[in-house]
């Protein structure tokens, strides 16, 4: 549910989904009314150098930019219900959305590599090491509470998290990655599946690019 009093928000990122998607997700799943303010890569040089620290997404909140994803989200998240101020029920949450950034940051090199290559060496590296070894520290804590949800039993950021991150490993647009490489982590698809379904998400990516 959405609180009451929520000030007037834009959502500043690419025209994909990319790492701004768990943070609209969270505020069209809530009812919170936001601008989602869209570019693209042509548009980005002009962008980069008027956001904190030449990253997106940012958030404008009543006319002031925010940025960094992980804070955004947090945000998102309270506003919505959907990250709790109990530091203690805060804390496996922020536990695995933290450990998705590690995915992600495994992923960077592959993504930035330009010879074909090295890329296919790094991608299969990190299929065989980092994906395995994180993924299955992540999908032994998902669940524990309610097997639909990550932590406790009703959506959270960290479910818009893990989500987002497998419909872009499972998507097969990133090059050497099969789209049957979480195929493997029982708890986490039982997560995917609990989003994906949701009325609200449906919603969403009918009318929005998906990755």
């Amino acid at each position: 549910m959405a609180c009451s009093g929520v000030p007037e928000i834009k959502v500043t990122y690419f025209h994909f989904a990319g790492r701004a998607e768990s943070i609209r997700l969270a505020l069209y799943i809530n009812g919170v009314t936001f601008t989602d303010d869209r570019f693209t890569r042509e548009e980005w040089p002009k962008i980069k150098p008027t956001t904190p620290f030449g990253q997106v997404p940012t958030m404008t909140i009543d006319g002031k930019q925010y940025a960094q994803t992980g804070s955004l989200l947090r945000y998102a998240g309270r506003i919505t219900g959907m990250h709790p101020s109990d530091p203690i029920k805060a804390l496996p949450i922020e536990m695995i959305c933290d450990a998705f950034d590690d995915v992600f940051a495994a992923l960077r090199p592959l993504l930035s590599e330009s010879d074909r290559q090295k890329k296919k060496e790094l991608t299969e590296e990190f299929l065989s090491e980092a994906l395995p070894r994180i993924m299955s520290a992540i999908d032994k804590l998902v669940g524990q509470d309610d097997p639909k949800f990550c932590c406790g039993n009703s959506l959270s950021i960290a479910d818009l998290i893990a989500f987002n991150m497998l419909v872009w490993l499972k998507s097969g647009k990133i090059d050497h990655v099969p789209k049957d490489c979480t195929d493997q982590f029982r708890n986490l698809a039982r997560v995917f599946e609990t989003v994906r379904s949701h009325p609200k998400v449906i919603e969403w990516r009918s009318k929005h690019q998906t990755l």
